[in-house]
């Protein structure tokens, strides 16, 4: 199942390692790092994982290819920024 977990606990706003998620949620570190590589996990797991990040768990896991339309979003969003601001330069 597609996920944004190693993605949240890597992040900014948590920066932990996958023995501190683990020790968090009540799992073990080999747990996180299969959730983290796609593995199904149970419905409660998901939850005890959406609530350590203060997330829906809807928000966390996914059945579609919702990550990589965001990565590819993302880099359009990039790309079209940079190809705006190369055209929008002033010159006196």
């Amino acid at each position: 199942m597609k996920n944004i977990v190693r993605y949240l606990r890597r992040s900014q706003e948590f920066d932990w390692t996958q023995d501190e998620l683990a020790e968090k949620v009540g799992v073990s570190r080999a747990t996180i790092s299969a959730i983290e590589n796609g593995a199904s996990t149970s419905v409660e797991v998901s939850i005890r994982i959406a609530k350590v990040f203060n997330r829906d768990v809807r928000e966390i896991f996914f059945d579609t290819d919702v990550v990589q339309n965001l990565q590819d979003n993302r880099k359009e969003c990039s790309d079209s920024v940079s190809k705006n601001a190369q055209t929008n330069v002033y010159a006196p």
